[in-house]
């Protein structure tokens, strides 16, 4: 190898140690928040949605409060709604091998994965809707996330509206598409932003109840449907849903999905939580960014014209 193909490959070598995924993005504030009924006590501050959510959530042991007994998560109750907006647009990045889903975004809430007297998992599904803003920063029109139900590894359409007391509380439904409903991990998601490398951030597989990775609820905006009310499908000729081609997304709403659902005795009501909002960086490619492919073509091509110079 002469001595300016090795200093070519030793800047390749040194673009490639620059390569590092996206930075991921969270929710950035709070647009709107009403509590309903039966919320969970303490849990009111719907600031505690905006950005990082907690690291301490584990699929068997959720976090609802930090080190000093703060609670990390907002309680809607009984029909609340929280609307988050995100300072730049969530695009909608398509199915890749590595998300092979089309996840967007995770909507991580304190949904708990067995353990005790507790089989398969304590879910309180909330419905989840997207819109782009307008020039003032208001929805255009909310499209509803048309929810999944996994079964037997089989996908199909669940709708808000059908789901029972066996989607919420001690369920052994697998969901996706509806907040709170998949438990978060943070040691994977710590792990991922340590190193920033995107081979460590692992989606799970809806159609499994192991958590493989980062966990949370996955959101994929190419699942958006126009409504006839929040949370119910404007149904066609054919009674289909209608799908929406969003190319991204400035807010998004989570509805508790209940508005009379008491548990019996002393597990009081079903409430969706959220403790925060995950944007998944593009998990299409690992290509370096543009700034260093320019930096390795100058550098190529300086050594390039040197070589001829010396001729």
């Amino acid at each position: 190898m002469t001595r300016y193909a090795f200093a070519i490959a030793l800047l390749a070598a040194a673009a490639a140690a620059t390569v590092r995924a996206d930075t991921i993005r969270y929710a950035d504030r709070v647009v709107n928040f009403h509590q309903g009924p039966d919320a969970v006590l303490f849990f009111d501050d719907s600031a505690t949605a905006v950005g990082q959510p907690s690291l301490e959530h584990t699929a068997t042991v959720p976090a609802n409060a930090d080190a000093d007994g703060n609670p990390t998560l907002v309680s809607l109750g009984q029909g609340g709604t929280l609307v988050l907006g995100f300072d730049q647009p969530v695009p909608d990045q398509g199915p890749s091998p590595a998300n092979p889903y089309g996840y967007d975004l995770l909507v991580w809430g304190n949904c708990m994965q067995g353990g005790g007297t507790i089989s398969g998992r304590f879910a309180e599904p909330g419905f989840i809707e997207v819109a782009q803003a307008d020039a003032a920063g208001d929805p255009i029109e909310w499209f509803l996330i048309l929810p999944r139900l996994f079964t037997g590894g089989t996908a199909s359409d669940l709708p808000p509206g059908l789901l029972t007391a066996a989607h919420a509380y001690n369920t052994t439904a697998l969901l996706d598409g509806l907040a709170d409903t998949v438990p978060a991990n943070g040691a994977a998601l710590a792990g991922y932003l340590a190193s920033g490398d995107l081979a460590d951030l692992v989606l799970d597989d809806p159609a499994t109840f192991a958590v493989e990775g980062v966990g949370g609820a996955g959101v994929d905006i190419a699942r958006a449907v126009r409504q006839s009310a929040p949370g119910v499908p404007l149904l066609d000729g054919l009674a289909n849903p209608q799908f929406i081609a969003l190319p991204s997304i400035d807010l998004l709403r989570i509805t508790d999905a209940g508005d009379d659902d008491l548990l019996p005795n002393f597990l009081g009501a079903v409430s969706t939580e959220v403790d925060g909002v995950i944007v998944l960086p593009s998990m299409a490619s690992q290509a370096p960014e543009p700034a260093t492919l320019a930096f390795l073509a100058a550098g190529a091509a300086g050594l390039m014209a040197r070589r001829r110079r010396r001729r």
